[in-house]
């Protein structure tokens, strides 16, 4: 069967690496392991969340972009104890919301 039709995704670098890799073990084009990945596969629905919930996901997300920062940061040998445990703090009030 002819493909005519284009569908163009957006991914990281690491998701395209991990795509590369799988398709390569594979023995398969990059295009044929994610269009036979797509097919093939049932994605469950995401669970409905409330208002609380919703807000507590969104914090953590910021959160999580700040450990990001703040592990590049160390890793340039930068000292931020005190940034770190009040990051650590508050994602733990945040998963106690959410348990």
């Amino acid at each position: 069967m002819k493909r005519e039709k284009i569908l163009k995704i957006r991914l990281n670098r690491n998701e395209l690496a991990i795509i590369r890799n799988k398709a390569k073990k594979c023995g398969i084009t990059n295009a044929k392991y994610t269009r036979e990945s797509a097919l093939n596969k049932d994605i469950k629905a995401k669970a409905l969340r409330n208002e609380e919930e919703k807000n507590a996901l969104r914090k953590l997300t910021g959160m999580d972009n700040n450990l990001n920062q703040i592990a590049k940061r160390i890793n340039t040998g930068e000292q931020l104890n005190e940034l770190l445990r009040k990051t650590i703090y508050e994602i733990r009030l945040i998963i106690k919301q959410l348990i």
